[in-house]
Protein backbone atom coordinates (compact mmCIF):
# COMPACT_ATOMS: atom_id res chain seq x y z
CA UNK A 1 0.00 0.00 0.00
CA UNK A 2 1.31 3.39 -0.62
CA UNK A 3 2.07 6.21 1.86
CA UNK A 4 -0.37 9.34 2.09
CA UNK A 5 -2.72 8.96 4.63
CA UNK A 6 -5.81 6.07 6.67
CA UNK A 7 -6.68 3.48 4.01
CA UNK A 8 -9.87 1.96 3.96
CA UNK A 9 -11.08 -1.89 2.15
CA UNK A 10 -12.89 -1.86 -0.95
CA UNK A 11 -14.50 -4.73 -2.42
CA UNK A 12 -12.40 -6.11 -5.75
CA UNK A 13 -15.31 -8.04 -8.27
CA UNK A 14 -13.25 -11.02 -10.14
CA UNK A 15 -14.40 -13.36 -12.97
CA UNK A 16 -15.48 -17.03 -12.58
CA UNK A 17 -16.27 -18.55 -9.53
CA UNK A 18 -18.28 -15.79 -7.11
CA UNK A 19 -15.95 -14.74 -4.53
CA UNK A 20 -14.69 -11.43 -3.08
CA UNK A 21 -11.64 -10.21 -2.13
CA UNK A 22 -10.65 -6.96 0.20
CA UNK A 23 -7.89 -5.20 -1.18
CA UNK A 24 -6.36 -1.92 0.50
CA UNK A 25 -6.64 1.15 -1.54
CA UNK A 26 -5.56 5.11 -1.11
CA UNK A 27 -8.61 7.04 0.77
CA UNK A 28 -10.47 8.99 -2.19
CA UNK A 29 -9.67 6.25 -4.67
CA UNK A 30 -13.21 5.05 -5.89
CA UNK A 31 -14.75 3.21 -8.43
CA UNK A 32 -16.46 6.31 -9.97
CA UNK A 33 -12.89 8.37 -10.19
CA UNK A 34 -10.96 5.33 -11.89
CA UNK A 35 -13.50 5.25 -14.45
CA UNK A 36 -12.79 8.87 -14.91
CA UNK A 37 -9.36 8.66 -15.56
CA UNK A 38 -9.51 5.04 -17.44
CA UNK A 39 -11.96 7.51 -19.72
CA UNK A 40 -9.87 10.10 -20.13
CA UNK A 41 -6.41 8.20 -20.57
CA UNK A 42 -8.62 5.71 -23.63
CA UNK A 43 -9.53 9.25 -24.72
CA UNK A 44 -5.82 10.39 -25.23
CA UNK A 45 -4.98 7.13 -26.70
CA UNK A 46 -7.70 6.78 -29.40
CA UNK A 47 -6.53 10.48 -30.63
CA UNK A 48 -2.96 9.65 -30.58
CA UNK A 49 -3.44 6.22 -32.57
CA UNK A 50 -6.12 8.43 -35.36
CA UNK A 51 -3.61 11.42 -35.29
CA UNK A 52 -1.11 8.77 -36.74
CA UNK A 53 -2.91 6.61 -38.92
CA UNK A 54 -3.32 9.92 -40.54
CA UNK A 55 0.03 11.01 -40.70
CA UNK A 56 -0.42 14.14 -38.73
CA UNK A 57 2.37 15.82 -36.93
CA UNK A 58 0.18 16.22 -33.89
CA UNK A 59 0.50 16.97 -30.48
CA UNK A 60 -2.06 15.36 -27.57
CA UNK A 61 -1.27 16.25 -24.06
CA UNK A 62 -2.10 12.80 -21.84
CA UNK A 63 -3.49 13.13 -18.47
CA UNK A 64 -1.23 12.68 -15.52
CA UNK A 65 -2.38 9.33 -13.95
CA UNK A 66 -1.04 7.65 -10.61
CA UNK A 67 -1.24 3.81 -10.92
CA UNK A 68 -3.09 3.89 -7.65
CA UNK A 69 -5.58 5.72 -8.95
CA UNK A 70 -6.55 3.08 -11.12
CA UNK A 71 -5.58 -0.09 -10.04
CA UNK A 72 -5.47 -1.31 -6.41
CA UNK A 73 -2.40 -2.66 -5.26
CA UNK A 74 -3.58 -5.73 -5.23
CA UNK A 75 -5.14 -7.15 -8.31
CA UNK A 76 -6.54 -10.57 -8.47
CA UNK A 77 -5.65 -12.40 -12.01
CA UNK A 78 -6.63 -15.86 -12.15
CA UNK A 79 -5.21 -18.07 -9.35
CA UNK A 80 -2.50 -15.98 -9.08
CA UNK A 81 -2.46 -12.35 -7.85
CA UNK A 82 -0.61 -9.47 -9.21
CA UNK A 83 0.94 -6.80 -6.58
CA UNK A 84 1.92 -3.16 -7.76
CA UNK A 85 5.59 -1.78 -5.92
CA UNK A 86 6.80 1.02 -6.73
CA UNK A 87 10.17 0.37 -5.88
CA UNK A 88 12.37 -2.67 -7.40
CA UNK A 89 15.97 -2.75 -5.21
CA UNK A 90 17.41 -5.81 -7.04
CA UNK A 91 17.11 -7.85 -4.42
CA UNK A 92 16.40 -11.44 -4.79
CA UNK A 93 13.39 -13.58 -3.82
CA UNK A 94 13.39 -16.15 -1.42
CA UNK A 95 14.76 -19.77 -3.66
CA UNK A 96 13.97 -23.48 -2.92
CA UNK A 97 16.15 -26.39 -2.39
CA UNK A 98 17.18 -26.65 -5.42
CA UNK A 99 18.09 -23.12 -5.91
CA UNK A 100 14.40 -22.30 -7.60
CA UNK A 101 13.21 -18.91 -7.19
CA UNK A 102 10.00 -18.69 -5.32
CA UNK A 103 7.50 -16.51 -6.79
CA UNK A 104 4.29 -17.07 -5.20
CA UNK A 105 2.25 -13.61 -6.86
CA UNK A 106 2.84 -11.42 -10.34
CA UNK A 107 4.63 -7.72 -9.26
CA UNK A 108 5.15 -5.18 -11.32
CA UNK A 109 8.03 -2.31 -9.99
CA UNK A 110 6.72 0.80 -11.38
CA UNK A 111 9.74 1.87 -11.40
CA UNK A 112 11.04 -0.57 -14.12
CA UNK A 113 8.09 0.11 -16.26
CA UNK A 114 9.40 3.06 -17.58
CA UNK A 115 12.19 1.64 -18.87
CA UNK A 116 10.28 -0.39 -20.90
CA UNK A 117 8.64 0.58 -24.10
CA UNK A 118 5.16 2.38 -23.64
CA UNK A 119 3.37 -0.18 -25.99
CA UNK A 120 4.48 -3.66 -24.33
CA UNK A 121 2.80 -2.16 -20.96
CA UNK A 122 -0.35 -3.80 -21.60
CA UNK A 123 1.30 -6.97 -22.05
CA UNK A 124 3.59 -7.55 -18.76
CA UNK A 125 2.18 -9.58 -16.13
CA UNK A 126 5.41 -9.94 -14.33
CA UNK A 127 8.50 -7.93 -13.56
CA UNK A 128 10.58 -10.44 -11.83
CA UNK A 129 13.50 -9.10 -9.69
CA UNK A 130 16.43 -10.93 -8.90
CA UNK A 131 19.75 -10.36 -7.30
CA UNK A 132 21.74 -7.36 -8.44
CA UNK A 133 25.13 -8.57 -7.51
CA UNK A 134 26.45 -8.65 -11.31
CA UNK A 135 25.18 -11.97 -12.29
CA UNK A 136 21.48 -10.18 -12.71
CA UNK A 137 21.43 -11.74 -16.58
CA UNK A 138 22.41 -15.03 -15.90
CA UNK A 139 20.16 -15.19 -12.47
CA UNK A 140 17.16 -14.17 -15.19
CA UNK A 141 18.28 -17.27 -17.49
CA UNK A 142 18.44 -19.62 -14.76
CA UNK A 143 15.05 -18.84 -13.27
CA UNK A 144 12.95 -18.92 -16.56
CA UNK A 145 14.68 -21.82 -18.30
CA UNK A 146 14.81 -23.63 -15.22
CA UNK A 147 16.86 -25.04 -12.67
CA UNK A 148 20.45 -26.65 -13.97
CA UNK A 149 21.56 -28.40 -10.88
CA UNK A 150 22.05 -31.62 -11.71
CA UNK A 151 24.40 -30.20 -14.63
CA UNK A 152 25.86 -27.81 -12.55
CA UNK A 153 26.47 -30.82 -9.37
CA UNK A 154 28.28 -33.02 -12.23
CA UNK A 155 30.86 -29.99 -13.22
CA UNK A 156 31.34 -29.65 -9.69
CA UNK A 157 30.55 -25.90 -9.87
CA UNK A 158 27.30 -23.50 -8.77
CA UNK A 159 24.37 -23.41 -11.32
CA UNK A 160 25.70 -19.39 -12.17
CA UNK A 161 29.27 -20.72 -12.83
CA UNK A 162 27.48 -23.48 -14.61
CA UNK A 163 26.18 -21.34 -17.33
CA UNK A 164 28.75 -18.85 -17.30
CA UNK A 165 31.53 -22.23 -18.16
CA UNK A 166 28.66 -23.26 -20.94
CA UNK A 167 29.07 -19.82 -22.62
CA UNK A 168 32.74 -19.89 -22.32
CA UNK A 169 32.85 -22.94 -24.86
CA UNK A 170 30.33 -21.70 -26.75
CA UNK A 171 32.62 -18.83 -27.70
CA UNK A 172 35.78 -20.66 -27.71
CA UNK A 173 33.87 -23.26 -30.10
CA UNK A 174 32.93 -20.25 -33.00
CA UNK A 175 35.59 -17.81 -32.63
CA UNK A 176 35.22 -16.17 -36.04
CA UNK A 177 31.67 -15.73 -35.27
CA UNK A 178 31.96 -14.01 -32.16
CA UNK A 179 34.87 -11.95 -32.93
CA UNK A 180 33.11 -10.53 -36.13
CA UNK A 181 30.68 -8.82 -33.01
CA UNK A 182 33.93 -7.85 -31.08
CA UNK A 183 35.38 -5.53 -34.60
CA UNK A 184 34.61 -1.89 -34.20
CA UNK A 185 36.99 -1.08 -37.07
CA UNK A 186 37.31 -3.32 -40.30
CA UNK A 187 40.94 -2.60 -40.10
CA UNK A 188 41.33 -3.55 -36.54
CA UNK A 189 44.49 -5.39 -36.46
CA UNK A 190 44.64 -9.00 -35.58
CA UNK A 191 46.50 -8.54 -32.54
CA UNK A 192 43.64 -5.52 -31.27
CA UNK A 193 40.78 -8.27 -31.83
CA UNK A 194 42.94 -11.44 -30.31
CA UNK A 195 42.74 -9.06 -26.86
CA UNK A 196 39.72 -7.92 -27.16
CA UNK A 197 38.40 -11.65 -27.37
CA UNK A 198 40.72 -12.72 -24.61
CA UNK A 199 39.18 -10.22 -22.66
CA UNK A 200 35.72 -11.60 -23.03
CA UNK A 201 36.84 -14.74 -22.30
CA UNK A 202 38.31 -13.93 -18.77
CA UNK A 203 34.58 -11.88 -17.87
CA UNK A 204 33.13 -15.69 -17.86
CA UNK A 205 35.04 -17.03 -15.96
CA UNK A 206 34.32 -14.95 -12.38
CA UNK A 207 31.74 -15.32 -10.19
CA UNK A 208 32.15 -12.75 -7.51
CA UNK A 209 30.79 -9.99 -6.35
CA UNK A 210 31.52 -8.33 -9.71
CA UNK A 211 32.48 -4.84 -11.12
CA UNK A 212 30.90 -3.71 -14.24
CA UNK A 213 33.76 -5.30 -16.62
CA UNK A 214 32.10 -8.31 -15.92
CA UNK A 215 28.39 -7.97 -16.44
CA UNK A 216 26.05 -9.61 -19.29
CA UNK A 217 26.94 -7.97 -22.52
CA UNK A 218 23.90 -8.13 -25.08
CA UNK A 219 23.99 -8.54 -28.21
CA UNK A 220 26.90 -10.93 -27.38
CA UNK A 221 25.55 -12.49 -24.65
CA UNK A 222 22.35 -13.21 -26.70
CA UNK A 223 23.92 -15.30 -29.46
CA UNK A 224 26.20 -17.04 -26.72
CA UNK A 225 23.14 -17.93 -24.52
CA UNK A 226 20.65 -19.21 -27.12
CA UNK A 227 23.62 -21.48 -29.03
CA UNK A 228 25.09 -22.59 -26.02
CA UNK A 229 21.85 -23.63 -24.10
CA UNK A 230 19.46 -23.96 -27.64
CA UNK A 231 16.77 -21.32 -26.71
CA UNK A 232 15.20 -17.86 -27.66
CA UNK A 233 16.34 -14.96 -26.07
CA UNK A 234 13.88 -11.83 -26.17
CA UNK A 235 15.94 -8.86 -25.09
CA UNK A 236 13.45 -5.97 -24.14
CA UNK A 237 14.44 -2.31 -23.16
CA UNK A 238 13.29 1.09 -23.53
CA UNK A 239 16.43 1.63 -25.94
CA UNK A 240 17.02 -1.44 -27.72
CA UNK A 241 15.34 -4.66 -28.15
CA UNK A 242 15.75 -7.83 -30.49
CA UNK A 243 15.15 -11.79 -30.35
CA UNK A 244 18.31 -13.82 -30.30
CA UNK A 245 18.29 -17.47 -31.76
CA UNK A 246 20.86 -20.44 -32.16
CA UNK A 247 22.78 -20.31 -35.59
CA UNK A 248 23.71 -23.90 -35.76
CA UNK A 249 20.94 -26.17 -34.31
CA UNK A 250 17.91 -26.64 -35.92
CA UNK A 251 14.39 -25.74 -34.34
CA UNK A 252 12.82 -28.99 -32.61
CA UNK A 253 9.54 -29.00 -30.89
CA UNK A 254 10.97 -30.72 -28.20
CA UNK A 255 12.58 -27.25 -27.89
CA UNK A 256 9.38 -24.89 -28.29
CA UNK A 257 9.00 -24.18 -24.51
CA UNK A 258 12.57 -22.78 -24.13
CA UNK A 259 12.82 -19.33 -24.21
CA UNK A 260 13.80 -16.41 -22.04
CA UNK A 261 12.21 -13.26 -21.37
CA UNK A 262 14.78 -10.76 -19.93
CA UNK A 263 14.19 -6.49 -19.70
CA UNK A 264 16.98 -4.10 -19.22
CA UNK A 265 16.22 -1.27 -16.38
CA UNK A 266 17.77 0.91 -14.70
CA UNK A 267 20.72 1.55 -17.19
CA UNK A 268 22.25 -1.25 -15.15
CA UNK A 269 20.33 -4.35 -13.90
CA UNK A 270 18.07 -6.79 -15.95
CA UNK A 271 15.04 -8.88 -14.75
CA UNK A 272 12.52 -11.20 -16.14
CA UNK A 273 9.58 -10.73 -17.64
CA UNK A 274 6.21 -12.25 -17.88
CA UNK A 275 4.07 -11.33 -20.43
CA UNK A 276 0.90 -12.69 -22.23
CA UNK A 277 0.29 -14.95 -24.52
CA UNK A 278 -0.37 -12.50 -27.15
CA UNK A 279 2.21 -10.23 -26.53
CA UNK A 280 4.11 -8.80 -29.12
CA UNK A 281 7.72 -9.50 -29.78
CA UNK A 282 11.01 -7.52 -30.48
CA UNK A 283 12.00 -8.76 -33.79
CA UNK A 284 14.87 -11.48 -34.41
CA UNK A 285 18.11 -9.60 -34.57
CA UNK A 286 19.88 -10.63 -38.08
CA UNK A 287 22.86 -9.94 -39.90
CA UNK A 288 25.33 -10.81 -37.35
CA UNK A 289 26.68 -13.23 -39.72
CA UNK A 290 25.98 -17.34 -38.52
CA UNK A 291 22.78 -18.99 -40.68
CA UNK A 292 19.78 -16.85 -40.40
CA UNK A 293 17.51 -19.97 -42.35
CA UNK A 294 18.52 -21.83 -38.80
CA UNK A 295 17.37 -18.66 -36.91
CA UNK A 296 14.42 -18.35 -38.77
CA UNK A 297 13.48 -21.83 -38.41
CA UNK A 298 13.35 -20.87 -34.52
CA UNK A 299 11.11 -17.87 -34.65
CA UNK A 300 8.64 -18.99 -37.72
CA UNK A 301 5.97 -19.09 -34.68
CA UNK A 302 6.70 -15.51 -33.54
CA UNK A 303 6.01 -14.06 -37.40
CA UNK A 304 3.36 -12.26 -36.61
CA UNK A 305 4.20 -10.88 -32.86
CA UNK A 306 7.29 -9.67 -34.48
CA UNK A 307 5.10 -8.04 -37.10
CA UNK A 308 2.84 -6.15 -34.63
CA UNK A 309 6.25 -4.62 -32.48
CA UNK A 310 7.38 -3.30 -35.76
CA UNK A 311 3.99 -1.89 -36.66
CA UNK A 312 3.60 -0.34 -32.65
CA UNK A 313 7.38 0.71 -33.03
CA UNK A 314 6.79 2.28 -36.30
CA UNK A 315 3.75 4.48 -34.76
CA UNK A 316 6.06 5.52 -31.98
CA UNK A 317 8.40 6.69 -33.90
CA UNK A 318 5.84 8.39 -36.38
CA UNK A 319 5.91 12.72 -36.85
CA UNK A 320 2.86 12.56 -34.55
CA UNK A 321 4.28 13.17 -31.27
CA UNK A 322 2.55 11.81 -27.79
CA UNK A 323 3.11 14.27 -24.82
CA UNK A 324 2.96 12.30 -22.23
CA UNK A 325 3.38 13.81 -18.26
CA UNK A 326 5.70 11.09 -17.50
CA UNK A 327 7.88 11.71 -21.24
CA UNK A 328 10.53 12.79 -19.93
CA UNK A 329 11.10 10.23 -17.15
CA UNK A 330 12.66 8.32 -20.19
CA UNK A 331 16.35 7.84 -20.63
CA UNK A 332 18.08 6.02 -23.58
CA UNK A 333 21.46 4.98 -23.70
CA UNK A 334 23.74 3.91 -26.57
CA UNK A 335 26.13 1.73 -23.91
CA UNK A 336 25.63 -1.79 -24.34
CA UNK A 337 27.54 -3.06 -21.35
CA UNK A 338 24.76 -4.65 -19.16
CA UNK A 339 24.90 -6.25 -15.57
Amino acid sequence: MEKGGPSRTSEVKVKGPKKKVVVASQQGSTTKEGNSVQRKVSSAISMKQLARSRGNNVKVKAPLVEPSQTTPQVVVRGEKKTVYIDVGLGISPHIDEECNYIRPTHIIYKNYMHYLPHFIHEYVKSTDDVSGDGNCGYHVFLDQLGSFADDARSWKVEQITYVREKCLLELRCSPDFYKRMMRFERDEAGAVLKERFEAFERRLKVNTKLTSEYWMRIPICGYRLANAFHCVIHSISYADSATYAPTRSTFTDDESTRIVTMGFVSMSHFIGLQLKEESLLPPLRRGDGGDNEISLGWCARFEERFELWKALKLSRDAPCILMTSDEDDYETSNDDDYE
